[in-house]
């Protein structure tokens, strides 16, 4: 995957409109119900996440959990931002993930892996 066909992918999925609610009795259409989609702030791929975390926690008055547990923040390595992509997916129901521009590349292999998922 480019780095193009990325931002392509980001933007076509921030455009898109929003899909209809299905009926009670619609479950056909039900499986193409998009969730909410989530604003990422920061993003950095690495193997320290905890001092990265740790480094921004105070500034908002936060421990450096709470900053790795926030929907805003992807800090870790690929594994560990595929992972909390996916508990935040199922806890809040998030669908798609806007990101900052210049972490795309970055992050392309969570996008591979996560294609379609």
């Amino acid at each position: 995957t480019s780095i193009s066909d990325l931002r392509a992918r980001c933007c076509a999925a921030a455009t898109k409109p929003p899909t209809s609610a299905p009926k009670p009795n619609d479950a056909e259409s039900a499986p193409n119900v998009r969730g909410p989609a989530s604003s990422v702030f920061f993003a950095s791929v690495t193997e320290d996440r905890e001092s990265i975390a740790s480094a921004l926690a105070p500034s908002m008055g936060l421990e450096p959990r709470d900053v790795l547990e926030m929907p805003h923040f992807l800090i870790g390595t690929i594994q560990q931002i595929e992972a909390d992509l996916k508990l935040r997916r199922e806890r809040y129901g998030f669908s798609d993930v806007i990101i900052p521009g210049n972490t795309a590349e970055q992050l392309a292999p969570v996008v591979e892996r996560l294609a379609g998922n």
